[in-house]
């Protein structure tokens, strides 16, 4: 086959073989970081006791005692209200007091003995918010990772609004993604003067290179063998087919651990061989190419619908055992990306293989690890 002189060339592949790139990544965080913050912001501010609002102010003096269980001293500290004595704990992990120290008190009228020594390390910071505060974001990256690396790099057949690469050489002069695009409500449909159309219609794109693009079909693409067409400066590109059919899931994985991205309903932690999970538990599992949905999707949209947008009915396999299926619906705020959420049947251990049915067409197999 020949092509024009610096035209764009390349192959189709479904989903993301490569996994989004640090700079994209740090993109998203950066668009959820600042709501993840006002958040725990929020939490910190209402779920304080005594409550800050409600709260009364009086000083109080530390003193230490003998703790009949540890056998070591521990710090009180003592405050008067309306002539009443009360002695509370002061003592706080990290916190440095002396005894005869004065403190600060917060109380409530209506109940003063569940007074706390007002202090930013203590009251307003506490060590397991601190610590959960910090384990939460790592473990969204490792979710993150786990969701943008390839489900299936050699296959051809792919569904509308689904995640796909392109592979080939000068498929765009400088490399480009979504750094700096804080503010998206909808992918690009051309990145650095690079643009792809899919049955004559415009892709979203993710991310661009001289050798890869990520992109997501249109959601309206005809079922069948369609072009895909890559578009420079320099020209359009040769076209490649690429088959499409209603579904075409393929679910997410890392490729080098080999850990699906499936994560717990509960505590959105990602299930791994060194944190199963067990039958009966509710897990979320996130895939691509589960095509059209009701209400209908819109190529490239990140904006969260105020409805959700369900799939067609889907089977999720585990260990040959069809799991009972909570619900399945695009991801919102994610363009080309589906989660469905299903219940761990009962009576499965080990490493047991998982996989999706959604219409006539079956995903990728991926180990699932329970306890």
């Amino acid at each position: 086959m020949k092509f024009e002189r610096d035209a764009p060339t390349g192959k189709c592949f479904k989903g993301n073989p490569a996994g989004l790139n640090l700079r994209q990544i740090i993109t998203l965080y950066k668009a959820i970081i600042p709501f993840y913050i006002v958040c725990f912001a929020l939490y910190i501010f209402f779920t304080r006791q005594p409550d800050y609002l409600d709260g009364e102010f009086t000083t109080g003096t530390v003193h230490f005692a003998a703790d009949t269980a540890s056998k070591h001293d521990v710090a009180k500290a003592s405050f008067v209200v309306d002539t009443a004595y009360y002695l509370i704990n002061a003592a706080y992990p990290l916190r440095n007091l002396t005894q005869g120290e004065k403190v600060d008190i917060i109380y409530e009228a209506a109940n003063p003995q569940q007074a706390a020594v007002y202090r930013w390390w203590g009251y307003w910071i506490k060590w397991d918010e601190l610590v959960a505060s910090i384990l939460i974001p790592v473990i969204f990256l490792f979710a993150a990772n786990a969701i943008t690396s390839n489900p299936d790099p050699g296959s051809k057949t792919l569904a509308p609004g689904e995640i796909f690469t392109i592979y080939g050489q000068n498929l765009a002069k400088t490399s480009g993604d979504l750094n700096g695009m804080n503010s998206l409500t909808a992918l690009p449909g051309g990145l650095n003067g690079v643009s792809v159309t899919v049955g004559g219609k415009a892709a979203a794109l993710y991310y661009v290179s001289p050798f890869q693009i990520n992109a997501q079909a249109p959601v309206d693409t005809p079922l069948g063998a369609q072009p895909v067409v890559v578009t420079t400066s320099n020209g359009a590109g040769a076209a490649v087919n690429a088959t499409f059919a209603a579904t075409a899931p393929a679910i997410y994985y890392d490729p080098i651990s080999n850990t699906p991205a499936i994560i717990r309903n509960s505590d959105y932690s990602l299930v791994t061989k060194q944190n199963p999970a067990k039958p009966g538990d509710t897990l979320l599992v996130y895939l691509t190419g589960l095509g059209q949905t009701t209400p209908a999707l819109t190529t490239g949209s990140l904006q969260t619908p105020t409805d959700f947008q369900k799939t067609g009915a889907v089977t999720v396999m585990v260990g040959g055992t069809a799991a009972t299926v909570v619900y399945s619906l695009a991801s919102p705020g994610l363009a080309g990306v589906y989660q469905i959420a299903f219940t761990v049947p009962e009576g499965k251990t080990g490493s047991v293989p998982l996989m999706v049915q959604a219409g006539a067409a079956t995903s990728n197999v991926v180990n699932l690890a329970l306890q």
